[in-house]
C-alpha cells in the first residue's frame, strides 16, 4: 500500500457492521433474558392472583360453613326438628366447609400474627362446639328420643344429674340459653373477629404482593419494549448507514464510471479507498491516452503537428475563413551535408519555434514532410494578405540571423481567394511552386490567374 493509499479516510463499513452486530447480539440476549424474566413475573403474578382469589374463596367458605352450623343448631334447639340435627352433623362431619377453609388458610398463611389469630379462632371454635353439643343433648333428652344413629359426640356427652332431673321445658330453656345466650354470642363474636383479622391480614398481604408483582411485570414489559425499540433502531441504523455509506456512493459512482468520469470520493472507507485507487488508475489512463494522442498527432522531433493531424485539421477547416501556408526549407540537403543530421534537426526545431512564436495559439504549425511545414490559419480572409506577408517576413529575418542561416520558400492560399484552380492545398502548393521556380527564398500568395510574390 502506498503512502497515498494510507491517507484514505472515512468510516469503515466493516467496523460499523461489527459494532452493529455486537449491539444487536447484546440487545437480543437482553431481550431473551427479559422475556424469560417477564414470563417468570407473569407466572408469579398469576400465582399471586390465584392466592388472592383462594383467600377470598376460603373466607367465604369459612363464613358460609360457620353460618350453616350456627343456623342448624339454633333451628334444632328452637324447633326440635331432627332434620336440623342431621344438617348440622352433615356440615360438621361431611361437608366441613369451615374446617376445609380453615385448613386451606392455615396452609397458605405465612404471617405469624395471622396464624396466631387463626389458631385462637380454632381453639375457641372447638370450645363453642361443646356448647352446641350440650344444647343438642338437652333437646334430645327433653324430647325423650334417642335415635340409634346419633353421632358419638352426643352419646358420649351425658347430662349431669341436675340437668337430667330438670323438667323437659327447663331442659329446652337451658338449651336455648346455651346457643342464644350472651356468652355464646360473645364467643361467636371473638371467633369472627379473629377470623376476620386473619382474612383481612392475609388479603392485604396478597393484594400487596399482587400489586408488587404487577408493578414488576409492568417495568419488565417496559424494559422489554425499550429493548425491542432499540433493536429496531439498530436495524434501521444499519440499513441507513448501508444506504449512505455504500449503496448511494456505489450507485453514483457506477453512473460516473458508465459516463467515463472519475469516481467521487465519498461514503465508507472501503468505497473511498476504491474510488481513490480507481481515480488514480483513471488519471494514469487519461495521461497515457493523452500521451498516445499527442504522439499520434505530433512530430517527435519538433513538437509540431504531424501529417496525420494536418490532414485531419485541413479537412475540418477548409472554408472561406481559412488560410493555408505551405513552407519548404531551402537547400535543406546541403545543410544536412554541411552540419550533419544533428545540425539539420536543430534547423527544423528552430523553424518550428520561430513559426509558433509568430502565429496565434489557434493557428496550427505542422511538419508535413522532411523539410516541409504548413501553417493552418483560422478566422482569416484575403483581406489580411499583407499581415501574413509581414509575419513570414519576420520569420525569414529571424531565421537568417541564426547559425546556419536559413531561407524559406512559402506559398499561401486563402479560403476566399478569387478564381481558385483547385482546393486550397492545390492552390497553396501552386504558389509555393512559383517561388521555387523563381529561385526560392520568397513568399507567394495565390491570387486568381496571377501569383503575387515578394522575395526576401
Amino acid at each position: 500500500m502506498t503512502n497515498k493509499d494510507r491517507k484514505s479516510s472515512g468510516i469503515s463499513i466493516r467496523n460499523v457492521y461489527i459494532l452493529m452486530l455486537a449491539i444487536a447480539v447484546a440487545l437480543s440476549v437482553l431481550l431473551i433474558v427479559t422475556a424469560a424474566r417477564t414470563n417468570t413475573l407473569y407466572l408469579q403474578a398469576e400465582n399471586d392472583t390465584d392466592y388472592y382469589v383462594r383467600i377470598q374463596q376460603d373466607a367465604y367458605g369459612m363464613q358460609q360453613g360457620s353460618d350453616q352450623l350456627t343456623q342448624a343448631v339454633c333451628s334444632y334447639v328452637a324447633t326440635g326438628d331432627a332434620a336440623y340435627l342431621q344438617a348440622y352433623f352433615y356440615e360438621a362431619e361431611v361437608t366441613r366447609q369451615r374446617d376445609r377453609a380453615l385448613e386451606s388458610i392455615r396452609s397458605m398463611a405465612t404471617d405469624s400474627e395471622a396464624l396466631a389469630s387463626l389458631e385462637q379462632a380454632m381453639t375457641e371454635s372447638v370450645g363453642l362446639m361443646e356448647y352446641e353439643y350440650h344444647a343438642m343433648r338437652l333437646v334430645l333428652a327433653a324430647s325423650g328420643e334417642m335415635p340409634d344413629d346419633l353421632p358419638s359426640v352426643l352419646t358420649e356427652a351425658p347430662l349431669t344429674k341436675e340437668e337430667q332431673a330438670l323438667p323437659d321445658a327447663e331442659k329446652l330453656e337451658l338449651a336455648q340459653e346455651l346457643v342464644f345466650g350472651e356468652e355464646y354470642q360473645q364467643v361467636k363474636g371473638r371467633i369472627g373477629d379473629s377470623v376476620t383479622f386473619c382474612i383481612e391480614r392475609l388479603t392485604e398481604m396478597a393484594q400487596q404482593q399482587r400489586e408488587t408483582s404487577a408493578a414488576r411485570l409492568d417495568r419488565m414489559r417496559t424494559v422489554q419494549m425499550a429493548l425491542i425499540v432499540a433493536l429496531l433502531l439498530t436495524a434501521a441504523s444499519t440499513i441507513i448507514l448501508t444506504m449512505l455509506l455504500i449503496i448511494h456512493p456505489l450507485k453514483q459512482n457506477v453512473n460516473n464510471v458508465r459516463d467515463g468520469r472519475p469516481m467521487r470520493v465519498m461514503g465508507a472507507f472501503e468505497t473511498r479507498f476504491l474510488a481513490e485507487n480507481y481515480n488514480r488508475v483513471y488519471e494514469q489512463t487519461q495521461q497515457h491516452r493523452e500521451q498516445l494522442t499527442y504522439e499520434a498527432l505530433h512530430d517527435p522531433l519538433t513538437g509540431a503537428f504531424n501529417r496525420r493531424a494536418y490532414d485531419n485539421m485541413l479537412a475540418e477547416c477548409d472554408g472561406a475563413d481559412t488560410a493555408l501556408i505551405l513552407i519548404d526549407v531551402d537547400h535543406f540537403k546541403q545543410i544536412n551535408d554541411t552540419y550533419g543530421h544533428s545540425g539539420g534537426d536543430e534547423v527544423l526545431r528552430r523553424v518550428t519555434e520561430v513559426l509558433s512564436r509568430q502565429f496565434r495559439s489557434e493557428d496550427r504549425v505542422c511538419r508535413i514532410g522532411g523539410d516541409e511545414f504548413a501553417v493552418i490559419m483560422v478566422h482569416v480572409t484575403g483581406a489580411l494578405t499583407e499581415l501574413v506577408r509581414n509575419k513570414m517576413a519576420r520569420v525569414a529575418e529571424m531565421l537568417r540571423q541564426g547559425e546556419p542561416p536559413v531561407t524559406l520558400s512559402v506559398g499561401v492560399a486563402f479560403g476566399d481567394r478569387e478564381k481558385p484552380s483547385g482546393n486550397i492545398t492545390h492552390d497553396a502548393d501552386a504558389a509555393l511552386y512559383t517561388v521555387k521556380e523563381r529561385g526560392r527564398n520568397g513568399c507567394a500568395v495565390y491570387d486568381g490567374n496571377t501569383m503575387s510574390e515578394r522575395g526576401e
